[in-house]
Order: structure tokens, then C-alpha cells, then sequence
């Protein structure tokens, strides 16, 4: 679609997601649905949230400073992260007493999540309005 700096982003961030989840999910992780075999992910968050809690941070961290992101994107990955920190470990109270048992609601809050996500990281990563080439848009004396 001529957008190959796009094309990469989302790839990248689809690999880095894998990776990540190989390393801080539980062993449950299957490759195609209904299958038992293999099941993968050395689970991290279970033996060791705290490191797999960081290592993620760091993640988004560094892609913030890849990227030379705003202050306010670091904002909504440091705030994401932590709003998420409940979800992920069984060592901090949250809302999982609600989750349990209702797999749809789970993958529901999860969904709302990256959809939140996805837009709060895409507004803040976003130029200002002025500066965006818009046919609709006239600055006067440029």
C-alpha cells in the first residue's frame, strides 16, 4: 500500500509482542486454536512478576526513546503499564475476582485495553494539528 515505514512498525510491534509474551506469560500459550501441543511461554509472571513487570516497562521505555516520543506518550505507557500491573500478577488485588470464570468478559477487558491503548499511543504520537499536511488545511504566509 506504499506505506513500507508503517508495514515495518506493525510488524515489529507484532514480533516484539510474541517475544514478550513467550517470555512473561504462563506455559498455556498454543499456535493455532484447539491445539495442545506445543504449549508455550516460561512464565515469568508467575515466578517472577516483578521482573517480568519491568522487562516489559523497560520495553516500552526504550521504544519510547527509539522513537523520540513525546513526554506524554512516555506518560501513557509508564501510566498503561501500571493501570495493567493488577491483571498480571496474582500477588496484587484487582479486578481478576470479576474475570474469573468468564472468559468472554476477560478477552472483552482485554480487547477494550489494546483498543485504548492503541489510540491514546496514536494521539500522542501524532504531530500537531498545524504541522500535518492537510488539503483542507491553509496556513497563512507558509
Amino acid at each position: 500500500m506504499g506505506r513500507q515505514a508503517l508495514g515495518r512498525a506493525v510488524g515489529i510491534g507484532i514480533v516484539s509482542h510474541l517475544i514478550l509474551d513467550l517470555v512473561t506469560h504462563a506455559h498455556d500459550i498454543v499456535l493455532w486454536p484447539g491445539s495442545s501441543y506445543p504449549q508455550l511461554g516460561l512464565g515469568l509472571y508467575d515466578h517472577a512478576p516483578a521482573m517480568a513487570f519491568a522487562i516489559e516497562m523497560l520495553y516500552g521505555v526504550v521504544c519510547w526513546w527509539v522513537y523520540r516520543g513525546k513526554r506524554a506518550l512516555l506518560a501513557v505507557i509508564v501510566v498503561g503499564n501500571l493501570a495493567n500491573l493488577p491483571l498480571l500478577s496474582v500477588e496484587i488485588a484487582g479486578p481478576e475476582q470479576y474475570l474469573a470464570g468468564h472468559p468472554t468478559l476477560i478477552v472483552s477487558v482485554i480487547s477494550f485495553q489494546i483498543v485504548a491503548a492503541l489510540l491514546l499511543v496514536g494521539v500522542q504520537s501524532s504531530p500537531p494539528v498545524a504541522l500535518r499536511r492537510s488539503p483542507s488545511l491553509r496556513l497563512e504566509g507558509v
